[in-house]
């Protein structure tokens, strides 16, 4: 299952986005298939890290991407599975669009 996650930049980041995000993070892990959140929240996870890895640990997740994905050279994007789902290396590949592909090395 992949769910994809937009936060607009415009928007200032509340608790209410992570407040959000952990209830689509319990709905996804209450499906038996794997599940891929991905996507662009716009909330710089080179500062709010430890925020998003809180959450994430509380239901056995794991954050993928750890290269800056923007010009400016912080972390707006997230690609999320359970810590047994990608076991091997998620790469991406930047252009003007930023993130464009992603994969894990059991699928090449």
């Amino acid at each position: 299952m992949l769910a994809v996650i937009y936060r607009p930049g415009s928007e200032a980041v509340s608790g209410a986005f992570f407040d959000e995000v952990a209830h689509l993070i319990e709905i996804l892990s209450s499906q038996s298939c794997p599940v891929v959140l991905t996507g662009d929240d716009n909330v710089r996870l080179d500062r709010d890290w430890a925020r998003l890895t809180d959450l994430l640990d509380s239901f056995g997740l794991a954050q993928h991407v750890h290269s800056p994905t923007q010009t400016k050279g912080g972390i707006l994007d997230i690609v999320v599975t359970r810590t047994d789902i990608l076991r091997g290396r998620c790469a991406l590949k930047m252009s003007v669009y930023q993130i464009t592909a992603w994969w894990d090395d059991r699928s090449l």
